[in-house]
Formats: C-alpha cells, sequence, structure tokens
C-alpha cells in the first residue's frame, strides 16, 4: 500500500546523508500505541528502536496490549526494540 511505501521510502532516506526523522503516527499500530509513546515523549521511529521491551513496559499507559502492539508494528517494517542488557535473551 502506498502508506507502507512512504514508510519505506522514508527508512532509505534516513539511511543517506539527508535524514529524514520517521514519525511514531507512520507505524502501523493502535491509535492508542500511538498516543502513548507520544504521551511519554517518544515521537521519532528512531527514539523507539532504541528503548527495550521492559523499558517500554515501565512507561505510562504502555501495558502488555500496547507494547505487544508496538514491538509487532515495528516487525512490520523489519525493526524491532533494543534488547535489554540485563537480559540478553529477551527484546
Amino acid at each position: 500500500n502506498s502508506k507502507e511505501g512512504d514508510f519505506h521510502h522514508a527508512l532509505v532516506m534516513a539511511n543517506t546523508m539527508v535524514a529524514t526523522p520517521v514519525y511514531v503516527e507512520d507505524l502501523d499500530i493502535a491509535h492508542q500505541s500511538k498516543l502513548a509513546l507520544i504521551a511519554n515523549g517518544i515521537s521519532t521511529v528512531a527514539q523507539l528502536v532504541q528503548i527495550s521491551k521492559l523499558e517500554l513496559l515501565r512507561l505510562r499507559n504502555c501495558g502488555p496490549v500496547k507494547v505487544d502492539d508496538i514491538v509487532k508494528g515495528l516487525r512490520k517494517v523489519g525493526l524491532t526494540l533494543r534488547v535489554h542488557s540485563l537480559f540478553p535473551g529477551t527484546i
């Protein structure tokens, strides 16, 4: 679809010298998940992928359902959350 194509184009552009931020609003996740991320100061995908699943769960209004939604949304575009350093076998 066009939205997914736009997202992939932005990711490619992010890897060039002219970086274009990709916003969490562009992810294919529930609206409530987007709102929770933004309310916690996470507005770009670059910020999001620097956070572990455990760290997301600690954020206000980010329970297991929203975190799973976010993980699935990142997976759709080939990205993952950061691996938590205390639990290297987990995400």
